[in-house]
């Protein structure tokens, strides 16, 4: 609609320009468009300041199914006591989820704590203020309990972590959406250290399938609907917080020279070609773990002679780590005119 412009000059004779009613109709109309758009802005602003990473679960760097504490999709964790469960990606088809998957945790005995959770890098990031987290989730029988808590992490030689209550959710066996809005305290005052974070954590509160997706967590009062950023996004995202050179679908330590770095020898120590860049500048300086192309042993790299063939595992360690990339090289067992076939993971996660 046009903006309405209120005439304040014609003659009409008996009056001059709007009367009355028609101005203040037209004042109306100009700010019932106004809140419209603000409301519209508010919206796409919920939309876009996630500050979670992956909260869709669309990108699984570390393999699609687990039964041991660590990381499941990227940037989620799954800790556990006492418990047993199997994590997994499950398909998520008509149920109104962003990408389509969401992270399943089948629980046959809940121990005493089993949960998930993610950390959102830099503590100051949720400090001071009012957050409202939502997410979808279901679970395979009515009344199952899922509870949200977090935590505020001020890093090492910081201030003493800080717990923040939330809210248990029942679920029923169709995917529901979840919100709520809680004050996050402030850091003034405090003491932070290197690898500061917030930490959003799910409980499983007993046995069954517990299924969770469209994870969101943003400032303010409003958690809008999930907009996903896309798999080139998103993927870049994780990546800054570990990366490997495999195809994105192999697990670590898979057994493939597809995407494997390969070096020529010059001697027992020494590559030709000595430095794998990362694909996008790491979080921190990571720890880098060497596969070994042909039968991805660990701490290993394929030696091929100059005929093509494979001839033995070599250790391979990586030095001169840092952001962007690392220097890899032998322990003086490498033979020099041939090459070196592997893969590397650079984790920099919390």
């Amino acid at each position: 609609m046009a903006r309405q412009i209120i005439d304040t000059t014609t003659n009409n004779g008996a009056y001059i320009g709007d009367p009355a009613k028609v101005a203040f109709g037209k004042v109306n109309d100009n700010f019932e468009e106004l809140y419209q758009k603000a409301a519209d802005l508010a919206q796409a602003v919920a939309k876009s300041s996630n500050l979670l990473i992956n909260g869709d679960f669309r990108v699984w760097q570390n393999g699609t199914g687990f039964v041991a504490d660590g990381y499941t999709a990227d940037m989620w964790s799954i800790a556990s006591s006492g418990a047993s469960y199997n994590a997994y990606r499950q398909a998520s088809v008509g149920e109104g989820i962003s990408s389509g998957f969401a992270l399943a945790v089948a629980v046959s005995a809940s121990g005493t704590g089993l949960n998930v959770r993610q950390r959102v890098e830099n503590i100051q990031t949720v400090a001071g203020g009012r957050y409202t987290l939502s997410f979808k989730a279901k679970g395979n029988f009515g009344g199952m309990g899922l509870a949200c808590r977090f935590t505020q992490n001020f890093g090492s030689g910081g201030s003493a972590s800080v717990g923040i209550p939330g809210v248990t959710s029942n679920l029923t066996t169709s995917i529901q959406k979840f919100s709520f809005t809680f004050d996050a305290p402030s850091a003034a005052g405090k003491t932070v250290g290197a690898n500061s974070f917030f930490e959003v954590i799910f409980d499983f509160l007993g046995t069954g399938t517990y299924q969770i997706s469209d994870v969101k967590l943003v400032p303010g009062e409003n958690a809008g609907d999930f907009d996903s950023l896309g798999d080139a996004y998103e993927t870049l995202r994780c990546m800054r917080h570990f990366q490997k050179s495999y195809d994105l679908a192999d697990v670590p330590g898979t057994s493939t020279r597809v995407g494997a770095y390969v070096s020529g020898i010059l001697n027992g120590y020494f590559l030709s070609a000595p430095i794998p860049p990362f694909l996008v500048p790491m979080r921190a300086t990571p720890a880098v773990t060497i596969y070994a192309a042909r039968n991805g042993q660990a701490g290993n790299g394929s030696e091929v002679n100059a005929g093509g063939v494979f001839v033995a595992n070599r250790v391979i360690t990586a030095g001169n780590i840092g952001q962007k990339s690392f220097q890899a090289g032998g322990a003086n067992t490498l033979t020099a005119g041939s090459t070196i076939e592997f893969h590397w993971t650079a984790n920099a996660r919390l």
